[in-house]
């Protein structure tokens, strides 16, 4: 019964509105990009700081590789080797979270309610954004 209520009016009822959120987000939406470092103890980090992304095409480079992801399995990407999480900041002066996960040149995207946390929506694999991370990271 718990978990019934809870997809059908629930934390869980948002998942396709939030898969859809970051599958159609535009750089037209958004003034920044913040790649975080991992909150979660014992992960490797992808990002050792936050690192700004304000430059337009990078942003759209972001944009298009997540408006290409593909939706996977809950058990894609289980083993991961670095983690993290990148926060838009739109312009309705908003935000929203997603995790990153990375192994070799698979990138896998979780989203949920809180970023690297919080109710868990889906998993996206977004491998496009690995050659993104190489460039910015640098």
């Amino acid at each position: 019964m718990f978990l019934i209520t809870i997809s059908t009016f629930g934390p869980l009822s948002k998942t396709k509105a939030e898969t859809v959120k970051v599958k159609n987000i535009t750089s037209q939406q958004v003034t920044s990009i913040v790649l975080q470092p991992t909150e979660k103890n014992g992960v490797r980090s992808i990002v050792q700081h936050n690192i700004l992304i304000a430059e337009h095409s990078t942003i759209e480079e972001i944009c298009t590789a997540l408006n290409q992801a593909n939706v996977e399995d809950e058990n894609y990407m289980k083993n991961f080797a670095e983690a993290g999480s990148i926060k838009f900041n739109l312009k309705d002066n908003s935000s929203f979270s997603i995790g990153l996960k990375r192994k070799g040149q698979a990138i896998r995207i979780d989203v949920n309610s809180s970023g690297e946390s919080g109710w868990h929506y889906t998993v996206l694999s977004a491998n496009r954004i690995n050659n993104i991370l190489d460039r910015v990271t640098k």
